[in-house]
């Protein structure tokens, strides 16, 4: 299928139309939807199987920091989810990286560097700003990188925990049965190194904070 949408996730209209003129002018063909929030980004996403980016602001009314691009990634891990930020620190792009991103896009950017990042996550790679190398083990801690070593099902679980919702609820959203959501959410516990719930989202919810690397 020809992957001909992007999707536009930021809650300033005037940066959305900033990206929008790149997409055109880039992709003529390509189709654009924009949403303000997480939750509108979703139900773009579950509602087009043809989506081939997103580039997702860190701070949106619903989440903020790497919360929204976890979202994303263990729900819908084939599409390349860009992040675009007005944090353009090394350690925030490298643990972006980490955690699955498919290139990182100040909002400082020229706008010869944000088509270069779009033309880059086309063609399958991953973009950084040019003083930044892509390495994402560069500045990632040990904790940054147990989360990034999830499996896609655990992932989408811990995700699940984060958004509130009970094992019977994930079960259902996955197609699985409870059990096997209780299994894996044990080996979850088990290579995160924790023993309950509550440890698992105040270690998630620290780990997927930007308010730390400033």
């Amino acid at each position: 299928m020809l992957m001909n949408l992007a999707l536009i996730v930021d809650d300033h209209p005037l940066f959305r139309q900033a990206l929008r003129q790149v997409v055109r002018s880039e992709f003529p063909d390509m189709r654009i939807a924009e949403a303000e929030t997480l939750a509108g980004a979703r139900q773009v996403l579950d509602d087009n199987d043809d989506v081939a980016f997103v580039t997702l602001d860190m701070r949106l009314p619903d989440c903020e920091g790497f919360t929204g691009l976890m979202q994303i990634r263990s729900d819908f891990a084939h599409i390349p989810t860009v992040i675009v930020s007005t944090n353009s620190g090394g350690t925030t792009i490298q643990r972006a990286l980490a955690f699955g991103a498919a290139g990182y896009i100040p909002k400082c950017s020229s706008r010869d560097d944000i088509a270069a990042a779009l033309h880059a996550v086309m063609r399958g790679e991953i973009w950084t700003p040019p003083q930044e190398p892509a390495n994402e083990n560069a500045g990632v801690g040990e904790r940054e990188r147990c989360i990034a070593s999830l499996s896609p099902a655990q992932l989408r679980i811990l995700m699940g925990l984060c958004r509130g919702l009970r094992n019977k609820q994930i079960a259902f959203q996955m197609g699985v049965t409870e059990n096997t959501v209780k299994a894996y959410v044990t080996a979850m516990y088990r290579r995160l190194g924790v023993g309950s719930r509550t440890e698992a989202l105040i270690l998630a919810r620290k780990i997927f904070s930007e308010e730390e690397l400033f």
